[in-house]
């Protein structure tokens, strides 16, 4: 058992990291969002394609893509449109848990999406407030192993996200801590611990 990351540990891994991440990873994921901040200007509200939805599929669970394949391709692309749209179209700015269970809900209805492709393309679409979860980054929020995640593991997974960038910020103004650099450095301190 690990104990829980703190944020001074998180400052010090950027810190000795440099001012840039360089990961190839890290360079997919922010390419991703890229194209999806270039699609929210045309979309309103956002959906994801056929093409994206795969996109994100295979981002998300790389080796794992074989064992959900058969169920995540079953799914339409006007179905695929139709429900990440609805997703997206919903909206809670007072309360970011109700948001967060909404749109995790709408996006599960599609055959295959489990909580780590949902939380992905929360997380790619919308990356001022998701990350996706990890097993590994749970290890380092929390000290502990788990492998199976649902909706109140992930509810309590952007809520500590969120904690520390809140801590992080205070500590490190000029940081510009988010949730997905604070879950992408705990997942460096797994790699590298």
């Amino acid at each position: 058992m690990t104990a829980p990351v703190r944020a001074e540990d998180l400052k010090a891994i950027r810190m000795a990291a440099g001012p840039h991440v360089e990961d190839e990873d890290w360079k997919t994921l922010e390419a991703l969002k890229r194209h999806f901040a270039e699609a929210k200007l045309d979309r309103d509200p956002l959906f994801l394609t056929e093409a994206e939805f795969f996109q994100v599929a295979h981002w998300k669970l790389i080796t794992q893509y074989g064992r959900a394949a058969r169920h995540l391709e079953k799914n339409r692309a006007d179905q695929i449109e139709h429900i990440t749209g609805h997703a997206f179209a919903f909206s809670d700015p007072d309360d970011p848990d109700v948001e967060l269970d909404v749109r995790v809900q709408i996006l599960r209805v599609l055959p295959g999406v489990g909580m780590g492709v949902a939380s992905a393309i929360l997380a790619l679409c919308d990356p001022e407030s998701y990350a996706p979860i990890d097993f590994r980054v749970w290890r380092q929020l929390f000290g502990a192993d788990l492998a199976m995640f649902d909706l109140p593991e992930y509810r309590r997974y952007m809520a500590r996200l969120r904690e520390l960038v809140a801590e992080l910020r205070d500590m490190d103004p000029e940081g510009q801590w988010t949730v997905q650099l604070v879950d992408y450095y705990c997942w460096e301190l797994d790699k590298t611990g």
